[in-house]
């Protein structure tokens, strides 16, 4: 059986695969709608995965769509994408619920979601594709990472853009590093076999004639960066954020902090470090945290550790609910582990939105590497689509990008900047006398 099965590189897909199969070890690749990114990672995949036994994975921002485009998914010439990329006579075993095969050479592909990335244990993966990247969770990234530096693995990363967001930084950060190909095509760069354009002029006066928007449009087929995610609800506050309000803030030790969380158990736990601006008293996200699985004693050991003066934390209203196993409320459980917390009052959701609007268009960031996720979770922040009437729902889609989001929408219920003055509000004790260590 020859691989790839039934299919060739395009013209515009060849640089990238000669790249990678000389070595290279990073692509990014900002290619157009329809310019056949999955297509082509899916086969570079399969043909490594027959090339050199291991483990292989094909990751989408979910599992959910991992199998409609992949394994479920049909190309335009009617064949499942799975069955043409992984043709059955080089299969040993097909797993349909876990989205699993394996080769009779012994190497393993698996479509997985970066939604739940940290599930994947023990596995050590040499090449792993992540697309749709611009909304993919991209801790996922840094979960991953470590294991492909350990044994030489590859990594392609593949989307259109959606902003000023984590992948137009890793774009940029690696445009001229040395082992990473970068590449943007538009409408202009890109052909099929037989040389004619993939998308034509005549599909881009159609998409307008239907009510495309025009900054859409650029960034779906011209790649530009300049737009945001549709749906999303704070694009023009983050976009406004990164152009006239992100900079380097110092710590002044005599100046009161605060906190605000956002906690989960299933979820990440959220939380922002603020401040007050000396000269205006607007907010300052000075720094932020988030993890998941943990236990609230790591994230109060981590607040503790920070070089902040902290006069108040605050966290949801849901922190009063009581746990099963100790039958106490979370915020006693926090007090008993060193932390007061000020609970906040349940707030009507679409009111806290256009809440945190209003905040976000006097904050300031003080730019670091945790600070800029939460910006890129803002910015990916968005309504859940209705697919079968192509409507978005008024109400947030429930992913990644929640738990930061809903952090800061508690930091804007909670702002008041004369609590964190040495002369307003009242002086609070914001670690308990119960502490315990750091």
């Amino acid at each position: 059986q020859t691989i790839p099965n039934n299919w060739q590189p395009m013209k515009h897909q060849l640089p990238v695969w000669s790249a990678m199969q000389s070595g290279v070890k990073r692509a990014a690749l900002s290619w157009h709608r329809r310019a056949g990114k999955d297509s082509f990672a899916i086969n570079y995949l399969a043909t490594c995965a027959v090339q050199k036994p291991g483990v292989y994975w094909h990751m989408l921002p979910s599992a959910t769509q991992a199998r409609k485009v992949i394994w479920n998914g049909v190309d335009r010439e009617g064949r499942k994408v799975i069955d043409q990329a992984i043709p059955h006579s080089i299969r040993y075993k097909t797993h349909d619920q876990e989205m699993y095969i394996e080769l009779v050479n012994g190497s393993v592909i698996q479509l997985v979601g970066s939604d739940n990335f940290d599930s994947l244990v023990g596995a050590n993966p040499i090449g792993v594709v992540f697309s749709e990247y611009a909304i993919a969770n991209p801790l996922a990234w840094a979960y991953i990472r470590p294991m492909l530096a350990e044994n030489g693995g590859w990594a392609i990363f593949i989307s259109t853009p959606r902003g000023h967001n984590h992948f137009h930084r890793m774009f940029k950060l690696n445009e001229e590093a040395p082992n990473w190909f970068c590449e943007m095509r538009t409408i202009d760069q890109t052909w099929r076999a037989d040389g004619s354009p993939i998308i034509t002029e005549e599909t881009l006066a159609e998409e307008r004639r239907e009510g495309m928007e025009e900054s859409l449009l650029q960034q779906e087929y011209f790649v530009s960066w300049e737009g945001g995610l549709q749906g999303a609800y704070y694009t023009e506050e983050v976009n406004d954020i990164r152009n006239n309000r992100l900079g380097f803030y110092a710590n002044d030790p005599t100046k009161y902090a605060m906190t605000a969380w956002d906690i989960g158990v299933r979820d990440k736990t959220a939380i922002g470090v603020f401040m007050a601006h000396p000269q205006t008293g607007h907010p300052i996200l000075m720094d932020a945290y988030e993890d998941r699985n943990k236990g609230l004693p790591h994230y109060i050991r981590k607040i503790r550790q920070m070089p902040y003066l902290f006069n108040f934390h605050f966290g949801p209203h849901d922190l009063k609910k009581t746990e099963f196993t100790n039958n106490q409320q979370v915020v006693d459980t926090a007090f008993d582990l060193g932390i007061n917390f000020e609970v906040l009052p349940k707030q009507d959701l679409g009111d806290g939105i256009d809440n945190t609007r209003a905040f976000l268009q006097t904050l300031h960031v003080n730019e670091n590497e945790n600070t800029l996720h939460v910006l890129d979770m803002l910015g990916g922040y968005r309504r859940e689509h209705d697919d079968k009437n192509n409507i978005f729902r008024d109400k947030p889609l429930h992913d990644h990008t929640s738990d930061s989001a809903d952090m800061i929408r508690y930091a804007a219920q909670s702002w008041d900047p004369h609590l964190l003055s040495t002369t307003g509000g009242r002086h609070y004790a914001a670690f308990a006398k119960k502490a315990v260590g750091n």
